[in-house]
């Protein structure tokens, strides 16, 4: 099985050599001449592109660097991988619109959405569906590689814990 740091790392190349052909060919002459007199369009692409790789520069650094040891730290780096994750998924589907391709993502990333969404998106409350629930990242779990989400029902009682691996 392939060491999850390597094929992390291996996508993110892969992201970013991507974004890289998808600036080549919109800057090429006979395209950029087609989407430039649609600015909604091209504004949309470019800044679709930057988000792309900035966040995937933010990804990068998050996985080389040292999980800080302060948990204030600790949360923004949590806090802004998750953001990150979001702000990609994101501008990946305004890309993909912007070409007027189909985009339909994966359950995993519909899964990091709600896990986002859940974890600092709406913690305090969020409702879904007919239920709502209150959602905390457990402190003492906290580290590079992920957390415990707990997750109470204020409808009926339950709570949940949810082991959430960043990897």
């Amino acid at each position: 099985m392939p060491d999850p740091q390597e094929a992390l790392q291996s996508g993110l190349k892969a992201i970013a050599c991507l974004e890289d052909e998808i600036r080549d060919f919109i800057n090429t002459g006979r395209n950029q001449v087609r989407l430039l007199p649609e600015r909604s369009t091209w504004n949309q692409i470019c800044s679709s592109l930057d988000v792309i790789g900035d966040t995937t520069l933010s990804i990068a650094d998050y996985i080389s660097v040292s999980f800080p040891t302060t948990p204030g730290l600790q949360y923004i780096y949590t806090y802004g991988l998750l953001q990150a994750l979001f702000l990609q998924q994101d501008a990946i589907r305004h890309l993909a619109e912007a070409f007027e391709l189909d985009h339909t993502p994966s359950q995993r990333l519909l899964k990091i959405r709600e896990l986002r969404n859940s974890a600092i998106g709406h913690p305090t409350k969020q409702n879904i569906g007919k239920h709502r629930y209150y959602n905390y990242i457990s402190r003492i779990s906290m580290s590079k590689a992920g957390f415990t989400l707990m997750r109470s029902s204020g409808d009926d009682g339950e709570t949940h814990f949810l082991n959430v691996d960043l990897v």
